[in-house]
């Protein structure tokens, strides 16, 4: 009886240390960040590597990899995938599959853009399940009313920013002033008023000051420094656009 009575606790003890391991391995969950001004390569346990724009997040659960593997994302990425089971990236707006390629996503603040380099790639809308499968240069964008719109466009400009390069083509200033805070690490004061669109590009090799010059021109804006790392935006009324 007593052997008994022991070799059901032992068997309980086993399911719940079992148990636990499962749980432990299904939920255990690791978080990789881009702080601001930096750039990082995060590499999964698959091989496959992610290459992170600044202030961009992923978290994913290493030890259930091999199950399932699936990461949330928030920021910019772009995706490089082994070969394998389907390959998922999870925000709030929407889900990208794959099985194995090559893609770049941007999602801040709502907005949700894909883009193919190789292979194929599934985007879905979480609120409307609108789908869309993307070749190779073709981009795919998440609109407010949650169906998808998609074109064709040249990838290798999506992905400058990984050799610290930005191109931008009709782009809300906003936008672009945001950008150049983020990969400077910076504190930018904009206007209230900033209806416009850029077309131009910039490189992280050259200052943050000839950048902001370089953009607030054709507005005819300036910059005035407000501190080591703080910046103002504001209409320039000593001289005209020419």
């Amino acid at each position: 009886i007593h052997n008994r009575q022991w070799l059901k606790v032992a068997v309980a003890a086993a399911i719940f240390i079992l148990f636990g391991i499962t749980a432990f391995m299904r939920f255990y969950t690791k978080t990789v960040y881009c702080p601001a001004g930096s750039h990082i390569i995060a590499d999964l346990p698959d091989g496959s590597s992610v290459h992170m724009n600044t202030n961009s997040t992923i978290k994913y659960h290493p030890f259930w990899w091999n199950i399932s593997r699936e990461l949330s994302f928030s920021g910019e990425a772009y995706f490089e995938v082994e070969k394998g089971n389907k390959f998922e990236v999870v925000s709030s707006v929407g889900k990208t599959a794959v099985l194995g390629t090559c893609f770049n996503i941007y999602f801040r603040n709502k907005n949700y853009r894909v883009t193919c380099l190789t292979g194929k790639v599934s985007v879905v809308a979480k609120a409307t399940k609108d789908k869309v499968v993307l070749i190779s240069n073709e981009h795919a964008v998440i609109q407010k009313n949650g169906t998808i719109k998609k074109h064709k466009v040249h990838a290798a400009d999506k992905i400058s920013w990984i050799d610290f390069k930005f191109v931008f083509t009709s782009a809300p200033l906003r936008l672009v002033f945001e950008e150049i805070a983020r990969q400077y690490g910076v504190k930018i004061n904009l206007p209230e008023s900033l209806n416009y669109t850029y077309t131009g590009n910039f490189n992280k090799q050259d200052s943050v000051e000839h950048v902001l010059d370089l953009v607030c021109l054709p507005f005819n804006f300036k910059f005035v420094k407000k501190g080591l790392s703080e910046y103002q935006i504001i209409k320039n009324t000593s001289e005209q656009i020419k």
